[in-house]
């Protein structure tokens, strides 16, 4: 009885905290307007992501249209949480370079949380 208990109690404490820690998505659409900003955007974006946590998913991969129409560019960074990924695109060292990403592509973001909230 103890284990089981010993156990559940685990199980609790684990299922909580992955409630609360849910990664998240930051996801960006864009259209490249000028390759050389861009690149040296995508260049000074990396440090910023890994400092964060971020993890990149997806850059600039082939995308394949299944109903309307695909952006031209995408890219795609896990972080451990929501928050996480809000304090990465708040953060002083992202808006720095702000006027790179600007003039290199037209460009769109969101956060996704992971789960299925639809149960």
């Amino acid at each position: 009885m103890r284990i089981l208990t010993t156990s559940l109690c685990f199980m609790a404490i684990a299922t909580s905290s992955f409630a609360q820690q849910r990664p998240a998505y930051l996801i960006a659409e864009y259209e490249v307007i000028d390759a050389a900003s861009m690149k040296k955007f995508g260049e000074a974006s990396n440090p910023i992501v890994k400092a964060h946590g971020g993890q990149f998913v997806a850059r600039r991969s082939n995308i394949t249209p299944v109903i309307g129409d695909a952006p031209k560019s995408v890219t795609v960074i896990m972080f451990e949480s929501a928050e996480k990924a809000k304090d990465y695109f708040q953060s002083s060292e992202y808006k720095a370079i702000l006027p790179l990403r600007d003039a290199g592509a037209k460009f769109g973001s969101y956060i996704v949380e992971s789960g299925d909230m639809a149960q």
